[in-house]
């Protein structure tokens, strides 16, 4: 029965990716005609896609991992994102097969594009508040940090480097329209940052001893 649902799992995810992919065309184009109830519940709509795949990097990290608890399923009750049943981050994880999460993972992805998009454009959220921005920048920090903290070294493959490189620049974007909302995760954003720093560089192996006849 499980083999069964997970074919009927990446169905539906392969529809939820087209949809991201046309919000993003909307939200590129004519975002600034939406009204500023529609943008908030756009903006809940791509955070709480976005928090999905948070919340299954979370139950993968140690409780103990300041990660696991920064953006807590109570903080998210209480900016509208996510419901009672979203998973807690400390609970044990779920057994996720590799197809479920990469499905997550492009999910998240194309949700952090449609914001790139959003946002890209002057004046295109002017229906979210400071206080929308706030909590947007927490959400997107939270993955970033349970992306970066507790793993060593983040990994380095085609996937994984968009899903970053769209962290950095969503998190890029925000941090201006937060206001001061960001000064308190200065030293989590860098810590963050400074894990891409040598990205891609693989250490290089020592030679290896010389021979003495």
């Amino acid at each position: 029965q499980q083999r069964q649902r997970q074919p009927q799992q990446h169905a539906q995810y392969v529809l939820q990716h087209e949809a991201l992919s046309a919000l993003a065309c909307l939200l590129q184009s004519c975002a600034s005609q939406v009204s500023q109830h529609e943008q908030a519940a756009l903006m809940a709509l791509l955070l709480s896609v976005l928090q999905a795949y948070s919340d299954a990097r979370a139950a993968a990290l140690p409780t103990s991992t300041p990660a696991a608890s920064s953006f807590s399923s109570s903080n998210r009750s209480s900016n509208g994102i996510g419901n009672s049943s979203s998973s807690d981050s400390s609970r044990a994880p779920p057994c996720l097969s590799p197809q479920l999460h990469a499905d997550l993972m492009e999910s998240a992805t194309l949700a952090l594009q449609a914001l790139s998009c959003w946002l890209s454009r002057p004046g295109g959220a002017s229906g979210i508040t400071p206080e929308g921005f706030a909590t947007a920048q927490a959400c997107v920090l939270s993955t970033l940090q349970r992306c970066c903290i507790g793993h060593g070294r983040v990994v380095e493959d085609g996937p994984h480097s968009r899903l970053y490189a769209l962290l950095l620049r969503v998190l890029g974007a925000l941090i201006p329209e937060a206001k001061q909302a960001w000064l308190p995760h200065t030293a989590t954003l860098v810590e963050c940052c400074t894990k891409f720093f040598l990205y891609g560089v693989q250490p290089v192996p020592p030679p290896p001893p010389s021979s003495t006849p």
